[in-house]
């Protein structure tokens, strides 16, 4: 049987509900209908477990994204302290090592693109 959980809930539930509304007193590999149903019960227990784990994963997804927001505005401040600490300052080994660019490694900012660098040269030459 392909690994396709949900076509495989249909199948089973399928499977149950015919019997159950076409020969509902018939038994069939010795089982009655809330036999066979009793059979697979672990299956849909199962279906039912994974589901209270998805949702409880989305929650915990949830509460981290919560907890980042708070904690990435603590961070934030953090590093104003630290820029503004007379002993620290905006060039501190302490932001460098925090993974943050420090004021005496930036560059200027200034790019020039190579269409810019082209028209100036043909403004030049005309």
């Amino acid at each position: 049987m392909p690994e396709n959980p949900g076509l495989n809930e249909k199948r089973l539930k399928k499977a149950v509900d015919g019997w159950r509304s076409l020969r509902p007193t018939k038994k069939f590999l010795g089982l009655t209908v809330d036999e066979f149903e009793a059979e697979l019960k672990e299956s849909f227990n199962t279906r039912n477990e994974i589901v209270d784990l998805e949702n409880k994963l989305t929650g915990a997804r949830n509460n981290r994204a919560e907890a980042d927001v708070i904690g990435l505005a603590l961070v934030a401040r953090l590093v104003g302290a630290i820029k503004s600490d007379a002993s620290e300052g905006e060039d501190s080994e302490l932001l460098e090592a925090m993974g943050y660019v420090i004021k005496s490694k930036r560059k200027s900012g200034l790019r020039r693109s190579a269409a810019a660098a082209s028209v100036q040269s043909l403004s030049k030459a005309a």
